[in-house]
């Protein structure tokens, strides 16, 4: 099992995971756990998420739920959504764009110019 991807389960739990890399929770685990084959763009946006959550993890406290906090608060810099509504509600073509967003507000935490 690759040790990125147990942290982030710890750390954002099974819904961010199931919405936001549009993954469910059984495909997830048999990835993780037995290495079963899921598609490529579900690949892409979990390492996605193990990025963000690495971002994320310098500026909380791990495995107290800040975390999840963080992608549940609606954001100015994301229109007023929250990360997760970005991430799992928005159409598949937008995805990236989101995603980029969303990086951009977890990476500006360790400058100090986001919560």
């Amino acid at each position: 099992m690759r040790e990125e991807y147990k942290d982030m389960f710890i750390e954002l739990g099974p819904t961010i995971i199931e919405k936001c890399a549009k993954i469910s929770l059984r495909d997830f685990l048999d990835f993780i756990y037995n290495g079963k084959d899921i598609e490529e763009d579900r690949v892409r946006r979990l390492n996605f998420l193990v990025e963000v959550e690495k971002c994320l993890e310098g500026a909380y406290r791990r495995e107290d739920g800040s975390i999840q906090r963080w992608f549940h608060r609606k954001r100015k810099e994301l229109g007023n959504f929250s990360p997760f509504e970005r991430l799992s509600k928005w159409p598949d073509y937008l995805w990236s764009s989101s995603a980029d967003e969303v990086l951009k507000l977890a990476k500006s935490l360790g400058d100090g110019n986001a919560t």
